[in-house]
């Protein structure tokens, strides 16, 4: 049969609406700025094994125009 994961995002956010969780797993973040800095983590389970976690940094470089 085929699986389908739980995508969940475990990382920090607040309810920005500048930021978004995709179905696909995909995290947009419109008009990012310095305070969108850090690490971001998602947790993917389903039912065979343990969740998948992985992290991503975030560092914003320059000025927004």
């Amino acid at each position: 049969g085929k699986f389908h994961p739980l995508i969940t995002d475990i990382s920090s956010l607040n309810s920005d609406s500048r930021i978004i969780l995709l179905q696909n797993g995909s995290l947009n973040i419109f008009r990012v700025s310095k305070e969108d800095e850090g690490v971001y983590q998602c947790s993917v389970s389903n039912d065979v094994g343990a969740p998948l976690k992985k992290s991503a940094s975030l560092r914003v470089i320059g000025e927004g125009k």
